[in-house]
């Protein structure tokens, strides 16, 4: 802030507007408003979030090797939008799971991002469902507003075999749906 002017910066992904931790103002916004308040049509509100460059079209059109070799590597780290996510995917008969470890960065909707490819790769494999498992309890700087989210997702917290107290949500997949 300076001179009596107001930073607000719009976070249309969670229905509120500044960012966590840079002092700007947080108040809470409408889905067809901009940074005045105004009304706006906006055909696509959607900015494009790109996993490691590639789109979710692109990730799901990777060779059956590429995601052999992912399961195969265990943890990594990869970029999803602004974030920097340390997580893994396992296979097990009928699931995917995705369990992410540390999520830094992010805000504009990466999750949401995240739950459409698993969700679109289990359909495209005939899969039951995607376990969620998310390493949000014991952090020393707790995101509250990531807790907030998988809640409100129904997330619940559970100890899940050989792991420990984690967010955990089975997503079961519906395969008449499109998922587009």
């Amino acid at each position: 802030m300076d001179g009596g002017t107001i930073d607000i910066v719009v976070d249309r992904s969670f229905g509120l507007c500044g960012p966590p931790r840079c002092g700007r103002l947080w108040i809470a916004c409408r889905e067809d408003c901009d940074e005045s308040g105004i009304n706006v049509q906006q055909p696509n509100r959607t900015r494009r979030i790109l996993i490691e460059g590639l789109t979710v079209d692109e990730m799901l059109a990777l060779p059956d090797e590429h995601i052999a070799a992912l399961v195969a590597v265990g943890p990594v780290v990869f970029s999803a939008g602004s974030a920097e996510i340390l997580g893994q995917i396992r296979l097990r008969p009928g699931s995917l799971i995705v369990e992410l470890a540390q999520i830094d960065g992010g805000g504009e909707g990466v999750l949401p991002v995240l739950w459409r490819l698993a969700e679109r790769y289990a359909r495209q494999r005939e899969l039951d469902a995607v376990e969620w498992v998310v390493h949000a309890i014991n952090c020393a700087r707790p995101n509250l507003k990531l807790r907030r989210l998988l809640e409100k997702r129904g997330f619940e917290v559970r100890k899940v075999e050989g792991i420990g107290p984690a967010y955990y949500f089975r997503h079961e997949i519906d395969r008449a749906s499109s998922g587009t």
